[in-house]
């Protein structure tokens, strides 16, 4: 953004926060809102979730989400809900650039992911969290001790070691089931 007062520009993030529950049985309509703020440390996510009664938040695996979950509230911490759509966009550029095989079978992994999602679509709560206990929960249980074993054939500071570091990150594989 312009800073007139030095003649130069500086870096300012938007922050969106994003509802849609037509997937899920809900009938408001979507809508997402974008919050200015001039950096991206946890003071800013704690600014404008104020007053935010839900008790989980779907996000990345960006640090500064993690203050959240120890904000006391009415309704309990927040729980963070990592988003597969995240892990799944680092896996396609590392198989288009490099045509790695572990990001290949990533993909395919989350593939059948989004699969067990696509049949539960617009079902109950209770519906969806059967079916994933049931059919995507022994996939993820997989997915870590399968990304340590190539984590550890493979170059440390590549961007693929990174990327499964990112997946792996320490309740990426058990709470990104519950939201894809």
């Amino acid at each position: 953004m312009l800073d007139p007062g030095r003649k130069a520009t500086k870096s300012g993030f938007f922050w969106a926060v994003v509802s849609d529950d037509r997937g899920h049985g809900g009938a408001d309509p979507p809508i997402v809102l974008f919050h200015y703020a001039p950096g991206r440390g946890k003071e800013h996510p704690l600014k404008f979730l104020v007053g935010y009664r839900g008790r989980f938040l779907q996000c990345d695996a960006y640090q500064s989400y993690n203050a959240l979950t120890e904000i006391e509230r009415d309704g309990g911490p927040w729980r963070l809900v990592y988003c597969w759509t995240h892990v799944r966009r680092r896996f396609v550029k590392r198989f288009e650039s490099d045509r790695s095989p572990i990001a290949e079978e990533m993909l395919r992994q989350i593939a059948l992911l989004y699969q067990i999602e696509k049949t539960v679509r617009g079902q109950d709560a209770a519906v969806r969290l059967a079916a994933r206990r049931e059919n995507a929960a022994p996939i993820i249980a997989a997915l870590k001790p399968w990304l340590e074993a190539q984590l550890s054939r493979i170059p440390q500071k590549s961007q693929l070691a990174e990327d499964i570091r990112y997946t792996v990150h320490p309740e990426q594989t058990t709470q990104a089931a519950m939201t894809i």
